[in-house]
């Protein structure tokens, strides 16, 4: 019988945690709780990067910093590697047994492991903003316009994105979006598990679903940010009323978007 895959020893979470903020740039390289988020986004997105494409940019590659590995010393990098590897085999595993996924959520102040419910918007902001670097490396996702606009609660949580200007469900312009902040925090979890299930045929044959949105538009990758346009709150009801991707032949807003609710 074989071993369900567990998240690494806090021990473990700490030395990842720590050679991402001082062994690595940190003002280049993300953070343990932004890592998660971007390996959540990356087994989520319907035709995601291999490891050895986009581990590196966990520790910092960019356009203007494409080898700063070579600067690191040769244990960490495989003993970060290797953590990493772990954590991604956890997700992997919760993603196709749990309806809820919670983030896993590092204070660097305290560098201990926070609980989702007592954790803060900016902690849960860094979570969001690693996920959407992973669904903007998706050429897929990246260029479904009606699609896109699912990231729209982790942008709005990552800051990416601001509702403040913008109206509610009774056209009254918002001036404040904590409550909103607050509320999605609460439904996130669910928005997560429902947006795997809503990829996973898009992730058998990444290929096909492409042919299927752009046709013969070539497939490129690129690590420019998504634009976010001002849109309603809620998922669009072009996407809402259409079959879902995941396969079972329903709607999504009976099937994948059932629980992806962020306003009513």
């Amino acid at each position: 019988m074989t071993n369900n895959p567990k998240l690494p020893s806090y021990a473990r979470l700490k030395t990842l945690n720590n050679f991402l903020t001082n062994v690595c740039d940190p003002a280049h390289s993300f953070n343990l709780t932004r890592t998660h988020g971007f390996l959540c986004g990356m087994e989520t997105v319907p035709c995601g990067l291999a490891p050895k494409n986009y581990i590196p940019i966990l520790y910092g590659s960019d356009n203007d910093r494409p080898d700063p590995i070579k600067n690191y010393p040769l244990e960490y990098l495989e003993e970060a590697t290797a953590i990493i590897e772990e954590i991604t085999g956890d997700i992997r595993y919760r993603l196709n047994k749990e309806r809820l996924f919670f983030p896993l959520l590092w204070d660097n102040k305290t560098n201990n492991r926070i609980s989702y419910k007592t954790a803060t918007l900016e902690l849960l902001g860094y979570w969001c903003d690693g996920y959407l670097e992973a669904a903007t490396l998706d050429p897929i996702w990246k260029n479904a316009s009606e699609e896109n606009k699912l990231l729209l609660p982790f942008a709005v949580l990552s800051g990416a994105f601001t509702l403040i200007g913008k109206y509610d469900e009774k056209n009254k312009p918002i001036t404040d979006d904590l409550p909103y902040k607050i509320q999605t925090k609460t439904l996130l979890p669910a928005h997560i598990a429902s947006l795997y299930n809503f990829w996973s045929e898009g992730r058998k044959n990444p290929i096909a679903l492409y042919n299927k949105l752009y046709g013969n538009t070539p497939l490129i990758k690129t690590r420019n940010k998504t634009n976010l346009s001002p849109i309603s709150w809620q998922e669009p009801r072009d996407v809402r009323e259409r079959t879902c991707l995941c396969g079972s032949g329903r709607q999504y807003d009976e099937c994948c978007g059932a629980s992806n609710r962020i306003l009513n």
